[in-house]
């Protein structure tokens, strides 16, 4: 993975299995012309076979002037989302709630449209659901989910819900609220539980601040 804007990283495809292992000097002069193209700082795994490489380049923190490390940690971004809706179906599996349930069901009044949103609709990107991304005050301070809720609802839907498809993080902060309101439990909690526990991704966290 390579890191780069707040927007998350970036994947780096290996070469397949049957190649010979990538250039090591190579590698690592692709990392630096990504940090001469203005990213502040770029770590990278690359698996060939049996084979790893790891690489980094740049800063891994820009307070600090730290160099960027092979094995820092960083934010995955959108990948976050595969985890939630991973959760929210083992729980419609276990029967705690509907893929078509309302979402005013498990959030009254939190959408003034929540009877007409259901969290299919939250996960597959067809609420019709301002993106609150696009209307965050500057510089950038920390939220709270339902902080975030009321940004989005600010703003007018973009259309009918089902009715066309937009991709809202908005959708994905509500399904989390949905799956803490079904359980009684943080969303961190049920990803632990669920996911990361259970696959022993030790590297891996929710920031639950």
């Amino acid at each position: 993975m390579v890191t780069g804007p707040p927007c998350g990283p970036a994947s780096v495809q290996a070469p397949p299995a049957t190649r010979a292992p990538a250039d090591p000097a190579a590698l690592q002069r692709q990392l630096d012309g990504v940090v001469e193209a203005g990213t502040p700082g770029v770590v990278a795994l690359v698996r060939t076979g049996q084979q790893t490489w790891q690489g980094a380049s740049g800063l891994g923190n820009l307070a600090a002037k730290r160099p960027a490390r092979a094995g820092d940690r960083f934010r995955i971004g959108s990948v976050t989302k595969s985890f939630v809706a991973t959760v929210a179906l083992q729980l419609v599996g276990e029967d705690k709630f509907g893929l078509d349930d309302p979402l005013a069901r498990w959030l009254p009044g939190l959408v003034p449209n929540g009877d007409d949103i259901t969290v299919r609709q939250l996960l597959n990107h067809t609420s019709g659901l301002y993106d609150y991304t696009d209307d965050l005050p500057e510089p950038p301070r920390p939220f709270q989910p339902r902080q975030l809720v009321a940004i989005a609802t600010g703003h007018r839907p973009l259309f009918v819900a089902g009715k066309r498809f937009s991709y809202s993080n908005t959708n994905y902060i509500l399904a989390g609220l949905v799956i803490e309101r079904v359980t009684g439990q943080r969303l961190a909690t049920q990803l632990q539980q669920r996911i990361v526990g259970p696959l022993s991704l030790g590297d891996t966290e929710f920031p639950a601040t």
